[in-house]
C-alpha cells in the first residue's frame, strides 16, 4: 500500500477515465474548501513474500497497476485570529508570503 498526493496516487492506478474524472471532481471540491487530502492505493503481492527481498518491490515495478483505495480528507480550519494577524503583518509594511506543501486549491482557500 502507498499513500501520498492524490494526483500521484491516481496516476498509479487502474481506473476507468470516467471514474478518475469523478474522483478528481470530488478532490477539487474538497481542496477548494481548504481541506487536505491524501490518496492511497495498493497492489496485492501474490508471490511468496520474503522480507529479505523487499528491495525488489519498487513503485516502478507496480506503476499503473495499483488498485485505488480512496481518499482521506482532513479538515484543517484556520485559527480564529489568523486573519487579524495577517492584516497586522501587511499593515506594518512587512511582506506576507505563504509557503506550503498543500495542493493549490487548498492554499488558495487558506
Amino acid at each position: 500500500m502507498i499513500k501520498g498526493a492524490p494526483e500521484i496516487i491516481l496516476d498509479q492506478c487502474i481506473l476507468d477515465p470516467k471514474e478518475k474524472q469523478a474522483i478528481y471532481k470530488k478532490l477539487n471540491s474538497w481542496e477548494s474548501h481548504g481541506n487536505r487530502v491524501i490518496g492511497s492505493c495498493y497492489k496485492e503481492i501474490t508471490d511468496h513474500f520474503d522480507p529479505a527481498e523487499l528491495d525488489q518491490y519498487t513503485l516502478a515495478s507496480f506503476e499503473g497497476s495499483m488498485e485505488f483505495n480512496g481518499l482521506v480528507v482532513f479538515k484543517s480550519s484556520l485559527k480564529p485570529n489568523a486573519s487579524a494577524i495577517i492584516c497586522e503583518i501587511i499593515d506594518s509594511g512587512m511582506h506576507f508570503k505563504v509557503i506550503t506543501g498543500d495542493a493549490l486549491n487548498t492554499s488558495q482557500f487558506i
